[in-house]
């Protein structure tokens, strides 16, 4: 079967150039998939948690649920291509994320993480509601966050213009060449009403010391609870690319992803709208990158281009630490898993000085292949500790979910095809009792074939291969790929019963897009529509 034309993403945007591929001792790090590797479950033994693996599978419409003994159970078809975050609720239904096309911030489906729709489908794939949030100057993307009051956190860009920026503070030398610069926001929607219910903005959160005239001038490093607008290490139009989201219910706060700063950020969410605007929703905590905030170097540097922290969940070994997925990058060629316990004070209020490295300096548990390079992933991925203390593992771009004990030990993994890459998996263990979990379905990939190479800058770029035509995506400006395209890449076989059809899954989309009912209403915002 021959690889589609559609690309993975167009992921130099969301890649820092930090130094020259020879920083990195020469050569590709991401390499090139095998595809004589082994395709599905290669690992298994007694200590694997139970319960099933959801997956979200970059360049498809689809989503996949997976058993331990590495059977497909479930498939979710949509019209749409996915636009990262899909999740289990309680009740069974899936919730994703999926791309549309009428933003400015590219075409759904090609960049990966734009995504500009959420929507709950049932077990069997019948839409219960959609809610739109994207125009020209607003989009959601990558991650969303299931309340435990049923509404959603939506991460969004909120694009600002020329004058916008500067008057901001931006330094006039470190514009992007659009001119413009993709800020970010956090909503709070409730499904059942389709309105917004609460906000918190970046752009009310700047430090800058450029323009004196501006008020929000200040010392950058007398205060690290604000946002250093002119802090960035490519001049990139993607400022800050918070690729996830999560939420602490006993504490009430979110903790997020910016990618670009390689650190963590802590909001509270016991706010209203209104007082998140003001000192009230100054971030709570960072760390990873003091550089960030101009209290340290690269000596005292923890996160590389992260992804996926998570509080870890009541009643699971480290419950209240967090958990990380360290993707690594140029400066450190190699991933990591790393678990912290952020300092507290006597009244419980995180530790965070001006002028001071935000710890902790060590972790509370560290996970490194061996060698440290046999386990890399530069973008998506991520991590999920487990009720018997081991810790799932997405390596995004190998398509490969691996499990290990404390100890660092692989009790279980499963690859999927070459060049099909994974945005995260995670596994669940309460699914409802009357959900069919005894198929054995085909296995989902992604629609292209493709895989990462850096350029001369150590931009990262997408090869996308055809039969008929090969090229290469590229950040502007485009470099030549030190990494040559072979000739025509083979799938490897699949255990799981073979691909689905083009033909079948085609027309299964378009059975499952009706919805359960066909209410629509404006939403009181930007672009939103709502359905029920």
């Amino acid at each position: 079967m021959k690889w589609f034309l559609r690309g993975l993403i167009c992921l130099a945007i969301i890649v820092v150039s930090a130094g020259s591929v020879a920083a990195q001792g020469g050569g590709n790090p991401f390499g090139r998939p095998d595809p004589n590797r082994p395709v599905g479950l290669t690992i298994t033994s007694d200590q694997v948690s139970p319960g099933y693996i959801l997956l979200s599978i970059i360049q498809s419409r689809d989503v996949m649920l997976l058993s331990n003994d590495g059977r497909v159970v479930n498939i979710w078809e949509g019209a749409y291509y996915l636009g990262q975050a899909v999740y289990l609720l309680d009740n069974g239904h899936l919730l994703r994320t999926v791309s549309l096309d009428n933003n400015a911030y590219g075409p759904g489906g090609q960049w990966g993480f734009v995504n500009g729709r959420v929507e709950e489908v049932t077990w069997d794939g019948r839409l219960v509601w959609g809610f739109n949030y994207g125009d020209q100057r607003i989009v959601g993307h990558h991650d969303i966050e299931s309340l435990p009051n049923g509404h959603v956190l939506m991460v969004a860009f909120e694009m600002f213009i020329g004058d916008e920026v500067l008057a901001a503070g931006r330094s006039p030398e470190l514009m992007p060449q659009e001119n413009a610069l993709w800020s970010e926001k956090v909503i709070e929607f409730d499904p059942a009403t389709g309105q917004i219910v609460w906000e918190w903005r970046v752009w009310d959160h700047l430090v800058q010391d450029y323009d004196p005239n501006l008020s929000n001038y200040g010392a950058v490093a007398e205060h690290p609870e604000r946002i250093d607008i002119n802090y960035t290490i490519d001049r990139s139009i993607d400022w800050l690319h918070i690729n996830a989201i999560d939420y602490n219910a006993d504490l009430d706060q979110i903790v997020l992803s910016p990618r670009t700063f390689s650190e963590i950020w802590i909001i509270d969410h016991g706010t209203t709208t209104e007082e998140a605007r003001g000192p009230a929703g100054d971030l709570l905590y960072r760390w990873g990158n003091p550089a960030a905030y101009r209290a340290g170097g690269e000596e005292n540097r923890h996160l590389y281009y992260q992804h996926n922290p998570q509080w870890i969940p009541q009643g699971y070994p480290g419950a209240g630490h967090l958990l990380i997925f360290n993707n690594g990058g140029p400066e450190r060629p190699y991933s990591s898993v790393v678990e912290i316990v952020p300092p507290v004070d006597e009244s419980g209020a995180y530790v965070m000085l001006p002028g001071v490295p935000t710890g902790p300096d060590s972790y509370a548990w560290q996970y490194i292949g061996n060698p440290p390079e046999s386990f890399y992933s530069p973008l998506i991925s991520g991590a999920q500790r487990q009720p018997n203390g081991n810790t799932l593992i997405t390596e995004g771009l190998k398509g490969r979910i691996f499990e290990v004990n404390p100890a660092g030990e692989i009790v279980w993994e499963y690859y999927l095809p070459p060049a099909t890459g994974v945005f995260r998996a995670e596994r669940y263990n309460n699914l409802p009792p009357d959900l069919d979990l005894s198929r054995n379905l085909p296995l989902v990939t992604g629609r292209s074939g493709a895989w990462i190479a850096t350029t001369a800058n150590s931009r990262v770029c997408m090869h996308i291969c055809s039969p008929t035509r090969r090229r290469w995506r590229c950040s502007p400006p485009p470099m030549e790929p030190r990494l040559r395209p072979p000739g025509k890449m083979k799938r490897a076989p699949s255990t799981a019963g073979g691909l689905t059809s083009r033909r079948h899954r085609r027309d299964r989309r378009a059975k499952l897009q009706k919805p359960l009912a066909t209410t629509e209403k404006t939403a009181p915002h930007e672009g939103g529509l709502w359905e029920t």
